[in-house]
């Protein structure tokens, strides 16, 4: 079982601990919303209609959707970076399913290309702290 404790500092430090000895792949990030300028900058260069369509059926704006799509594929970025090098591009992480659980926001991707070799799906888990969406994924 892994325990997943998010520190969040005034400074906006995070943390994640584990009691696992397990943990193949670890990845955090912590994003401030992003403005109306942003979502049109990063619209299918980070995240396409669909994605975000998923998310907002959770009941959640299209402002917070695009921006924990962003951190969440930031997340997955840093997780599989050692691995994978610089052969990395978020449009291979294609958002299937999101859901909420109390006051968390719960993505799961599939991974395309190459990175299926060592995983096909993942999760990651996102909480809203102010104006920031700080996500995490351990594997």
């Amino acid at each position: 079982m892994v325990y997943v404790a998010l520190q969040v500092l005034l400074c906006l430090a995070i943390c994640i601990a584990t009691q696992s000895k397990n943990v193949n792949f670890l990845g955090i990030d912590i994003e401030p919303i992003i403005s109306k300028l942003d979502f049109f900058a990063l619209h299918d260069k980070i995240y396409t209609y669909q994605e975000l369509k998923i998310i907002k059926n959770s009941g959640i704006d299209y402002l917070l959707a695009a921006t924990c799509i962003f951190s969440a594929k930031e997340t997955i970025f840093k997780a599989f970076f050692y691995y994978l090098q610089n052969k990395i591009d978020f449009n291979n992480f294609k958002l299937y399913k999101a859901y909420t659980r109390g006051n968390t926001i719960i993505m799961k991707f599939r991974l395309e290309k190459e990175y299926s070799t060592f995983r096909r799906e993942v999760l990651v888990k996102a909480k809203i702290y102010k104006k920031h969406v700080i996500t995490c994924l351990i594997n």
